[in-house]
């Protein structure tokens, strides 16, 4: 996995948790970089991000 990081921007890792047993390929969006990621098999994933930054599952 490859990141292109700009000034203050870290490597998030997050997992996201759903009654569902569909948690793979879930797409996350950094609503302030427009970056995208997709979720694994276990729910989790990386995506570029700065403090105070909002992440969003879509």
């Amino acid at each position: 996995m490859s990141f292109g990081q700009t000034a203050g921007e870290k490597v998030l890792h997050g997992k996201i948790s759903a009654d569902s047993a569909y948690i793979s390929g879930i797409n996350v969006l950094n609503l302030v970089n427009e970056k995208t990621t997709v979720t694994n098999s276990d729910g989790e994933f990386f995506i570029l991000a700065k403090a105070n930054y909002y992440v969003e599952k879509k």
